[in-house]
């Protein structure tokens, strides 16, 4: 895997050498993104003119896509975590990883932690001078060293060997000090969700909402109005018609599902979350698929972050197909999310990752975001070719340029804070939603079926249905045993039962962190997540069997 990724990684420069022959070399900047190749033609453009006429140095921007944010992540962690297995020093491939969602740049910030156990006094020491410890004994005797971006501690078990506990952070922090992000922000803070880590280890770029797209022949032709609220991805007449994500592949349709639990709740967000995806018609890997999917008429409706679903608007405005996919906001029902950028720990070019940083925040970065494509001179602000249509993630742009915004939308006058805000609700959208949605998939869709087909479903209920909203006392427990969630039983007897955010923390920490290692919820060779998916998902195949049966146990 970490050779892959490397040579992914460095793909991107092999072929710009080669284009390169002849030429005067130029420093590089090498940059890991999510992006479309929209953003990341404007973006190299800019900062190129941008960096020579404000530096007088020529400089060329290269770009590595090996996949979405998650999938980035884990690779970045890979390496990081094989680099202090092998003793040396993480990192000098790439300077920046520039996209994605704030909750993976913060998990760049955690790093990569190593045990290594049974080492010799001599393994040890090479290890140290490895990672480049100029003096192992002293650091040895120290019991803790710190090298380059890999900090160490050290100690001898009892029988004589070296146990040694390494971390290293994936992100870093950059030369830009906290009154000059006062100044260029305005503010910390958007409804209490924080523009920049607060340790600036990232930098919030732009802003990111989450919402609906939907093709406005398929709902036609299914009598759907256009959706304006969540609960709309769980109307029947939608089954096989909805394009999902597997949230395991997507940070952004993670924090997607997360906005719909923190502002929904947790029990009506899986409700919502539950049906939408019996109701799926794909789950696929990548976010850009629900926008191009809904936008090909291959599904009515889907879940995505507002730029993909703006830009695919306009991308079919642009070719005459104006009106055919519509995106939207649910009023009241979404959140903000800054995507950032990072540096990455042990850059081959710190300064020039400082300058990008820089160059995001700066009006001509912002512009990039909003203006609408021109023909730009020099020094000019806004796109060449692409609309972009993100939100500016600084306050100053809404106050000056707001009259050139494609988008009227201001989201520091609309933000509000969630109504039901837990960090630990994250932690679990994804293996709860492959258990009951793509392990148990087609038990998931005929447990729906038979649901919606049931003679005492109201035909004319588009909402969310629940067993407290009929009458029949046999869907009712249809209906009961459909939403239930798994319990657990902690180590000391206590059920939990993820219905409560002290619930959920207490499982998070103790099963899917590694808590309760050794208590027998799963082997020593076994990923705990992947336990508790499995699980989950024996639970949900013996509640969908009930739903079949038309009885529940509960």
């Amino acid at each position: 895997m970490v050779a892959l990724f490397v040579f992914v990684l460095l793909l991107p420069l092999l072929f710009h050498s080669e284009q390169s022959v002849g030429n005067e070399a130029h420093r590089k900047l090498v940059i890991v993104t999510p992006h479309n190749e929209q953003i990341r033609y404007e973006f190299k453009f800019a900062f190129e003119d941008w960096h020579e006429q404000m530096y007088g140095d020529r400089v060329d921007v290269v770009w590595s896509v090996p996949g979405g944010t998650s999938e980035i992540r884990r690779m970045l962690l890979a390496q990081w975590t094989a680099a202090i297995e092998q003793g040396r020093q993480p990192g000098g491939d790439a300077d920046l990883v520039f996209g994605g969602g704030s909750y993976e740049h913060s998990r760049l910030k955690d790093g990569a932690t190593k045990r290594l156990s049974g080492l010799s006094t001599e393994a040890v020491t090479q290890w140290l001078v490895g990672i480049g410890v100029s003096d192992p004994q002293a650091a040895m005797q120290a019991g803790k060293a710190v090298a380059g971006v890999v900090q160490v501690e050290m100690h001898q078990n009892a029988e004589g060997d070296w146990v040694i506990d390494a971390s290293a952070g994936i992100s870093d922090v950059p030369p830009i000090s906290l009154d000059h992000l006062v100044e260029i922000y305005g503010r910390q803070e958007v409804a209490g969700t924080h523009l920049w880590d607060p340790d600036a280890h990232w930098f919030g770029t732009a802003l990111s909402s989450f919402g609906l797209v939907s093709n406005i022949y398929e709902l036609n032709a299914r009598g759907i109005d256009p959706p304006d609220q969540w609960a709309d991805l769980a109307d029947p007449r939608l089954e096989s018609a909805v394009s999902m994500v597997n949230p395991a592949q997507s940070g952004s349709v993670t924090t997607a599902f997360e906005t719909i639990l923190q502002r929904l709740g947790w029990t009506r967000g899986w409700q919502i979350l539950r049906r939408a995806a019996a109701n799926a018609r794909t789950f696929s890997a990548s976010s850009l698929r629900g926008p191009t999917d809904v936008a090909a008429g291959d599904a009515a409706m889907g879940v995505c972050i507002d730029f993909f679903g703006r830009y695919q608007q306009q991308a079919l405005a642009d070719n005459g197909a104006g009106g055919r996919i519509v995106y939207v906001d649910p009023p009241g029902e979404t959140t903000l999310d800054p995507d950032p950028v990072s540096m990455l720990a042990n850059p081959p070019d710190s300064e020039l990752a400082a300058r990008f940083i820089e160059f995001t925040l700066s009006d001509n970065g912002q512009a990039l975001w909003q203006f609408a494509p021109a023909h730009r001179g020099p020094g000019e602000l806004g796109p060449r070719q692409y609309a972009l249509r993100r939100l500016p993630v600084r306050e100053s742009m809404y106050e000056t340029y707001f009259d050139q915004f494609l988008d009227q939308v201001d989201p520091f006058q609309n933000a509000a804070t969630p109504e039901h805000p837990d960090r630990a609700m994250r932690a679990f959208i994804a293996p709860l939603m492959q258990a009951m949605a793509m392990d148990e998939r087609s038990s998931l869709r005929n447990a729906w079926r038979a649901i919606i087909t049931h003679p005492a479903y109201p035909l004319d209920a588009y909402g969310i249905i629940t067993a407290d909203d009929v009458s029949d006392p046999e869907l009712s427990a249809m209906l009961r045993a459909f939403d239930a969630m798994p319990d657990v039983k902690r180590p000391d007897g206590e059920v939990l039962t993820l219905n409560t955010p002290a619930d959920r923390a207490a499982l998070k920490a103790g099963w899917l962190r590694g808590g309760w290692a050794g208590e027998g919820y799963w082997d020593e060779e076994s990923d705990p997540v992947t336990a508790y998916r499995r699980n989950a998902g024996a639970f949900f195949r013996a509640k969908f069997a009930e739903v079949m049966n038309g009885t529940s146990t509960q």
